[in-house]
């Protein structure tokens, strides 16, 4: 089974208004792999990154400032070893990954930290993506928000709380590849355990 955490970053709340700066994903198999060979450990998740260019940056104040490294990176005012490209080609990129990593014509299940109700509302605006890239994926997305939540308190959980509740180490560093790779992380320990 292969599942597909996808994250964004973006300069605002609002799809209508601000916009996708970077997209990161993961294309991975949560179950505990055996894989032999003298350099073969562990699972093999493959990665997709993706600087968005924009001829204007608009959006809100917090995001923007929360955000001033990648858009310095778009803007070239800072270095970057991430690639940089305008939609239509991140889109083609994207979908050349997710079939690269397809296996038997299966569809992917996105997982992710509150997917349905903020990244998807960004994607889903791209021009392209319903096209070109839903097709490819499941209607049904996991949550790891709701593997973790707790219904004595509840509270919504955010992605650190997950982590912090499954045990894995480390923080949420509000990049996108990087938060997907925490998400896919989180999944997986769950299906180890």
């Amino acid at each position: 089974m292969k599942l597909l955490s996808i994250d964004i970053e973006t300069t605002g709340l609002d799809p209508r208004t601000c916009s996708v700066l970077e997209i990161g994903a993961v294309v991975f198999d949560p179950q505990p792999a055996i894989i032999e060979g003298p350099n073969e450990k562990g699972r093999r998740w493959q990665t997709f990154e993706y600087l968005v260019k924009h001829s204007r940056v608009q959006g809100e104040a917090y995001a923007l400032s929360m955000n001033s490294e990648i858009i310095g990176e778009i803007a070239g005012t800072k270095k970057t070893y991430r690639p940089i490209g305008d939609v239509t080609e991140i889109i083609t990129n994207f979908r050349g990954f997710l079939l690269d990593n397809q296996v038997d014509d299966q569809k992917f299940t996105i997982v992710g930290k509150n997917y349905d109700a903020f990244d998807a509302q960004f994607l889903n605006r791209l021009p392209g993506w319903g096209q070109r890239i839903l097709p490819l994926c499941e209607r049904r997305t996991l949550d790891v928000g709701s593997l973790c939540f707790c219904p004595e308190d509840g509270k919504v959980v955010n992605l650190d709380s997950c982590l912090s509740k499954i045990g894995v180490k480390g923080i949420v560093t509000h990049r996108a590849l990087d938060d997907a790779m925490a998400v896919a992380t989180c999944v997986s320990r769950f299906f180890a355990e």
